[in-house]
């Protein structure tokens, strides 16, 4: 924090308290311009807690998780529907992401994550839902 006036023109009036403060001893100085040793004095013990900054910080990284966890339902419901409304699109989307049976999974299943990582695929969900939605809410008038 800054201990002098601000917009003082110079940044020689605003001493600063939060910087690290280093002891340096002249030794040896002489007006006809020698200059003799420069050492150091001991550098100042910094304490770094993790306070509430952590936790804050944390809290967002947790929000944002949640948020991306919402979107993410969102799409595979919007998917859901697509696959109940028109199944046909449904399988022409999910057609190269479909892994094929195996002894443990004796069905085909799709690769929900890799579908999901393709930014294309998932505008054409939800633009395939959206559209859905339109045509139920005609057919209810």
């Amino acid at each position: 924090m800054a201990q002098g006036a601000w917009d003082a023109g110079t940044w020689d009036s605003a001493l600063w308290d939060s910087l690290p403060v280093t002891t340096i001893a002249l030794a040896g100085n002489g007006a006809a311009g020698s200059v003799g040793a420069v050492t150091a004095g001991d550098p100042p013990i910094i304490v770094v807690e993790g306070g509430h900054d952590g936790e804050r910080f944390n809290k967002i990284l947790e929000r944002e998780r949640r948020l991306k966890e919402k979107k993410r339902q969102a799409i595979l419901d919007a998917f859901e529907q697509i696959v109940e409304g028109r199944p046909e699109l449904a399988e022409e989307i999910s057609a190269p992401f479909i892994v094929m049976p195996t002894a443990n999974a004796p069905v085909p299943l799709i690769d929900y994550d890799e579908m999901l990582a393709d930014l294309d695929r998932v505008q054409r969900i939800w633009e395939i839902y959206m559209e859905l939605d339109d045509e139920d809410v005609l057919i209810l008038l």
